[in-house]
């Protein structure tokens, strides 16, 4: 806290930890009340069994009921994004600092005052996040570490082509798809990665990966990409110049 006020992240008003323990009311979290319904949501868990079967035919009618079958299987672990649980341990090597015990300590952050009708609201985000364990994405080094454990986690995995966290893979035959997503989830699952439901796919022949659209036979820009070139307002200042370019380079 002292360095972080040094440092002039948080202004000295900032509240101190002994005055927030001594708040009783500051410190009532949502994990106070056990049998309090927060959500509907399944205890998050390791993944179940990996299966070594289809339940269902592999045929291109089963195609949706066998990507539903998945999503369901793996709701309370791998596809677990409950907002009120606390996150699982990612696997991996711990993260290294350097440190430099003789430089002297400055900061690039300028502290923003928060209006009042949002303090309350923003508080009580800080606080849930302290309690699943997020590191918060203003941390530079968060994402590296983060993508570092990721990839020596699936590194053993064939098949796959991966970006930071998109990844794409693909089997001769829907069998082989199935078999090969369920290791995959049950890989992620047991390493404490935890993945979006809404951007799964299974066994299709066109898929969007990391900005691009993917068929058998060619690799094109994905339609929400082009649109969003095709609508970019004209530009009015120099990082409005900057912002088309660089939408257009995320192509090119």
């Amino acid at each position: 806290m002292e360095a972080c006020r040094d440092l002039g992240i948080i202004f000295d008003t900032f509240p101190s930890i002994e005055s927030v323990m001594t708040d009783s009311s500051a410190m009532q979290s949502d994990t106070d009340n056990p049998n309090e319904d927060r959500c509907h949501c399944p205890p998050c868990q390791t993944p179940p069994p990996l299966p070594t079967s289809l339940p269902f035919p592999a045929t291109e009618e089963n195609r949706e009921k066998l990507e539903r079958w998945l999503l369901d299987y793996y709701k309370s672990s791998t596809f677990n994004v409950c907002e009120h649980q606390e996150l699982p341990m990612m696997s991996g090597p711990p993260m290294r600092l350097i440190i430099d015990d003789d430089a002297t300590p400055i900061t690039h952050h300028i502290p923003i005052p928060v209006p009042i009708h949002w303090q309350e609201q923003v508080k009580a985000g800080l606080d849930q996040d302290v309690r699943l364990g997020v590191i918060e994405p203003g941390y530079i080094a968060s994402g590296d570490a983060y993508t570092r454990c990721f990839d020596e986690v699936v590194s053993d995995i064939d098949n796959k082509s991966k970006v930071i966290d998109d990844t794409i893979m693909w089997s001769p035959s829907i069998e082989d798809s199935f078999l090969q997503a369920a290791k995959w989830l049950d890989l992620c699952g047991r390493n404490g990665i935890i993945l979006n439901p809404s951007k799964f796919s299974f066994a299709k022949e066109t898929v969007n990966f990391a900005g691009f659209e993917i068929t058998p036979t060619t690799v094109r820009p994905c339609p929400q990409v082009l649109e969003a070139i095709k609508g970019f307002p004209k530009p009015r200042t120099i990082t409005d110049v900057r912002s088309w370019f660089g939408l257009i380079n995320q192509v090119a």
